[in-house]
């Protein structure tokens, strides 16, 4: 019997990447972030930039028309 995958699911599908630049510390930082929290670096950091940006758009929303 062949060993099927599975079909990954629509969030699963991870085929696009962010390069980013950061100091030697910063990195170090954010690996630490990602070890604490058991998680792999990318996860870690995936994981943290959508809830920033989710959070954000629904500050930006709720605040929709005023001025900063």
């Amino acid at each position: 019997m062949r060993n099927i995958r599975p079909m990954p699911r629509a969030d699963d599908n991870k085929d696009h990447s962010i390069k980013v630049r950061c100091t030697p510390e910063q990195r170090k930082l954010i690996e630490k972030a990602a070890e604490k929290a058991e998680r792999t670096l990318s996860d870690w950091i995936r994981r943290t930039i959508v809830k920033q940006a989710e959070a954000q758009l629904a500050d930006d929303e709720q605040g929709k028309g005023k001025k900063r």
